[in-house]
């Protein structure tokens, strides 16, 4: 766990996400192919994830790598949401995010 982890750019577009708790680090190569996501902790797993993500493009499957910066922040994110669907039922629910 100590060992020195080069870590990818942070994307042009991220710090929304950052502070919400989960941005896209790497889109999906192409639009084409079946397609899914990953989602990666931030660390020594993040270089194993954009692999994994190279190694799926082989077999045709496109994905796109999240990084979660706070369960947290997404929980409470979605407890809200939650919580003001239910008292307004005859609105459009919410999908903040």
């Amino acid at each position: 766990m100590n060992e020195p982890n080069l870590q990818p750019p942070m994307p042009a577009d991220a710090e929304v996400g950052i502070l919400k708790g989960l941005y896209k680090l790497r889109p999906r190569p192409t639009r084409r192919s079946a397609r899914g996501s990953i989602s990666s902790e931030a660390g020594p797993s993040c270089a194993e994830v954009l692999r994994a993500q190279t190694l799926l493009a082989a077999q045709g499957v496109a994905a796109d790598v999240w990084s979660v910066t706070s369960y947290s922040e997404l929980r409470r994110d979605a407890l809200s949401c939650e919580r003001w669907n239910r008292l307004h039922p005859a609105s459009a629910p919410s999908r903040r995010g």
